[in-house]
């Protein structure tokens, strides 16, 4: 079995009709370590799937729709079942059956948080009849989005909400599927699928982090923020920060990769001291991201393509090496990796239209 799996066997309650409590860990008190896992989980599953927002619906969907969100650095969107005083946008509504209250909900969304064009990544905490979903998917769809996927914690198996969206053509990822339950026994059955990854025995390796840099270059690249620079810190073995170049979509021309990652590890570890801290970046850096890099007292600095690299795609980090120089003095600070990889990178941004600067 899974972590959620066991968790299901050892804290769930089987009641009367087909209902699987999981009060104690997931929709009433909350397990940070289980939601933590989930959301880890879920970032795997949907690995290279491009999406800008989550969405999900009130109550229970909401913590594990955040904790993925914090890894993927995305907002999240709830869809709400009740109108309050302040609830004055013209929304987005649809109409959601719940079996477990046995009535039918209007749910909707305030118009400025979904747009046209959105690629939306639906998440929740439970999939049964799929009445939910649809009414999320119907939501996305009168916005003028796309869904590009589903993320559910639990499946009911034996119900058909799962079975009825994949005919339909939609991703869904259920970490636990449960075929049978018996209440009487307080037995349950899982449906056999692919191992999940734990993330205690994750090891990730040097080249690992900079696929991220990477990874995180390309997301900047393809919203027009800046240019093909993307950073990740990480200390004892965990990412603290992911950053990109953020210049043209911030008009602040200290907005590099690099500074948008330590300005997150900042935030992340609550220090400006990042003392046992790597830094992986796409690119050398430049003069200015190394005296922040030197101030936040980071250990070591992962680089690929060279300052030079950088002035052949227009970049003047050349120019500012030519003025301040000094490189020679920083002892075992700065190592070239993946250069080939991130000349690649390089070479996708040479080729698209883009703003210099």
């Amino acid at each position: 079995m899974n972590f959620l799996e066991e968790k299901i066997a050892k804290d769930g309650v089987i009641r009367d009709g087909n209902i699987l409590k999981v009060d104690s860990f997931l929709n009433h008190q909350v397990d940070i370590d289980i939601m933590r896992q989930i959301s880890c989980e879920f970032r795997r599953r949907f690995n290279g799937v491009k999406f800008n927002k989550i969405l999900t619906i009130e109550a229970s969907g909401i913590a594990i729709a955040t904790s993925l969100a914090n890894l993927c650095e995305v907002p999240v969107v709830f869809a709400k079942k009740s109108e309050t005083l302040n609830s004055t946008d013209t929304k987005y509504v649809s109409k959601a059956y719940s079996f477990t209250h046995s009535q039918t909900n209007n749910i909707f969304v305030s118009r400025p948080y979904l747009n046209a064009g959105d690629q939306v990544l639906i998440v929740d905490d439970f999939l049964a009849n799929g009445e939910a979903a649809h009414a999320l998917i119907d939501i996305v769809h009168q916005a003028g989005g796309t869904v590009v996927g589903i993320g559910v914690a639990i499946e009911k198996g034996h119900q058909v909400g799962g079975k009825i969206l994949r005919e339909e053509g939609y991703r869904v990822e259920s970490i636990a599927i449960v075929d049978s339950m018996d209440s009487k026994a307080q037995t349950i059955n899982f449906r056999e699928q692919p191992p999940t990854v734990p993330i205690v025995t994750l090891s990730m390796s040097d080249h690992d982090y900079m696929r991220m840099a990477i990874e995180e270059a390309r997301d900047g690249i393809r919203q027009g923020h800046g240019g093909p620079f993307g950073s990740v810190i990480v200390k004892d073995g965990k990412v603290v920060a992911r950053g990109h170049n953020m210049v043209l979509r911030n008009n602040d021309p200290t907005a590099h990769g690099e500074m948008t990652a330590i300005r997150k590890a900042g935030v992340a570890l609550g220090t400006f001291d990042l003392s046992g801290c790597v830094l992986y970046t796409t690119g050398e850096p430049c003069h200015m991201c190394l005296c922040a890099i030197m101030w936040a007292n980071i250990d070591k600095v992962y680089y690929g393509c060279t300052i030079a690299d950088n002035g052949r795609i227009g970049f003047r980090d050349d120019k500012f090496n030519d003025i301040f120089g000094g490189r020679d003095r920083l002892g075992g600070l700065l190592t070239e990796l993946d250069r080939q990889a991130c000349l690649d990178l390089f070479d996708e941004y040479n080729s698209i239209q883009h703003q210099g600067y």
